[in-house]
């Protein structure tokens, strides 16, 4: 039996090879920020009126001591760092103004890059703003009222808030034919509102934390049906225009024939305009004067929303010290700290070699640069 279970899995996972992309990502595993360019993608314009940070002169060079814990090969400065670990762009803002900006291996402040799960924490400020304006009642609703289609299914007391917490106990049915990792076959699939069916409640809700992908794709089900919008339209009129983002953006969708954007994954722009993200974040929602998000959802983002969690909460990771990110594969990040107003946003194709997370944030404490 284990014979022909084997044999299936090699039969199947060999006819990914003629599927492209699928053949790529499931065989060699080498996803980078640049892959957005082989999958579709639907495009976010900008508004009529971009927003600026101010500039520090210079602000190509980086001139601190970083501890012997968080350099522990000894080299000479950050730059030679950030090169070590594949980092593609990496730019440092405190009170508005660009302390420090970088790019590598081929691009620059005008490259789109792909932010990965970043996108899971501007889903989670979609639908801040989507119960603000009446769509979605409350994050206490259960997910069969705005998904009926789960019900039946063992999920009828499943919440919103469930879902942005990582709490929902639901999992992908990995199964046994295709011996890989469900995130990976889940990243490139072709449609991933029809894979629904195959998910299914392995656990009680609230009972466990358990990072998954399935749950911010049914948060971004739930953004569709209930604004009558695309995932697109809703962040370009609700985010990227207010904003005053300088560059388009492209929210990478399952296919063409689906339209459905990948909730979980795959908001590709530039470095800066991501940065601006995270501005909007760290003053609480409000930008130029006006609250985009509401505050009281910022609060919840960036402060434990269960007592027991406190190291996420509504699709946001908090850190030391009130500190919170924005968080993707290959360490991609969106880092903000209130007490220095300083936001740090990394982007890179490897997070192997350093200690990302605690760079940042001692990056991000440090008086001068």
């Amino acid at each position: 039996m284990k014979l022909i279970k084997l044999f299936w899995s090699l039969l199947i996972l060999l006819s990914f090879v003629s599927c492209g992309t699928t053949g790529r990502v499931l065989l060699n595993g080498k996803i980078t920020v640049d892959d957005y360019k082989i999958f579709e993608n639907r495009k976010i314009d900008t508004g009529n009126k971009n927003s600026y940070f101010y500039e520090k002169p210079n602000n190509d060079k980086l001139q601190c001591l970083i501890p012997d814990n968080l350099n522990p090969e000894k080299l000479n400065s950050v730059e030679e760092i950030l090169v070590s670990d594949k980092t593609v762009a990496f730019i440092i803002i405190r009170d508005d103004t660009i302390m420090y900006e970088k790019y590598f291996e081929g691009h620059d402040k005008n490259s789109v890059v792909n932010s990965f799960s970043v996108t899971k924490s501007i889903v989670s400020v979609l639908i801040g703003i989507a119960i603000e304006e009446g769509f979605i009642h409350n994050v206490n609703d259960v997910i069969t009222d705005y998904i009926p289609e789960l019900k039946g299914k063992g999920m009828d007391n499943i919440s919103i808030a469930d879902l942005l917490n990582m709490r929902s106990g639901i999992i992908f049915n990995r199964g046994f034919l295709i011996p890989v990792n469900n995130e990976a076959t889940y990243f490139v699939s072709k449609n991933l509102l029809k894979n629904l069916r195959f998910i299914y409640k392995q656990k009680n809700p609230q009972t466990m934390f358990e990072y998954a992908s399935i749950n911010t794709t049914l948060l971004g089900n739930i953004l569709i049906s209930t604004t009558g919008k695309s995932l697109s339209e809703y962040l370009q009129e609700k985010i990227w225009q207010p904003l005053g983002m300088e560059s388009p953006a492209y929210w990478s969708l399952d296919s063409y024939k689906s339209g459905f954007e990948k909730p979980f994954c795959c908001i590709n722009a530039v470095v800066r305009d991501f940065a601006r993200f995270g501005r909007l974040i760290l003053n609480d929602g409000k930008w130029e004067g006006r609250q985009i998000v509401p505050e009281e959802w910022i609060k919840k983002c960036t402060t434990p929303a269960i007592e027991e969690q406190n190291e996420y909460s509504y699709h946001f990771w908090l850190f030391n010290n009130n500190t919170f990110y924005a968080n993707g594969f290959l360490g991609q990040y969106v880092f903000i700290n209130p007490n220095t107003n300083t936001i740090i946003v990394r982007i890179g194709n490897t997070d192997r070699k350093v200690d990302w997370l605690n760079l940042i944030y001692y990056l991000s404490e440090i008086e001068n640069y």
